[in-house]
């Protein structure tokens, strides 16, 4: 039983999650309660980033609205694989990406979706640098019941 890491997520002022992670202990294993305990952290919306007594790795970042808060050279992907913008985005999730080792500007896997005006997400871009490839999906939807009718595939070769 590993007990000097935990998990941890960051909420926006929307009480919308934008950050979450592995926080690993870099000091005794009481320090993570006693850390905890205290409002110097726990009203810290950057902890555990603040603080020199933690580690992350395996974070999630996810924003929303617009691409302003992505990082700068991921927001010029997002203008390569998006043309003309993605649309109707206000109050719903523009892109995920993830990295193991916490590199925000050069993660591990990127999602990035576009809206129609029901809310449906009729193109999703994903990549995975693995691979160094996107992965483009377009969706067809019901206009009546939103549900899928065709669902169609494409690798983006670098």
């Amino acid at each position: 039983m590993v007990i000097n890491q935990f998990t941890y997520v960051i909420y926006d002022n929307l009480g919308r999650a934008v950050e979450g992670g592995l926080a690993k202990n870099t000091n005794s294993v009481g320090f993570i309660l006693q850390t905890l305990q205290s409002d110097t952290y726990t009203d810290d919306w950057a902890f555990p980033r603040s603080s020199s007594h933690f580690t992350t790795e395996q974070i999630t970042w996810t924003y929303y609205d617009d691409i302003t808060g992505v990082p700068t050279n991921l927001q010029t992907e997002l203008n390569t694989i998006f043309p003309n913008g993605q649309q109707q985005t206000r109050g719903r999730v523009v892109m995920t990406s993830s990295s193991y080792t916490g590199d925000e500007q050069n993660p591990d896997a990127i999602s990035a979706y576009t809206y129609d005006i029901l809310g449906n997400v009729p193109e999703l871009y994903r990549y995975d640098r693995l691979t160094e490839r996107w992965h483009h999906f377009e969706y067809d939807f019901d206009m009546i019941t939103s549900n899928v009718n065709e669902m169609v595939y494409q690798l983006i070769l670098p």
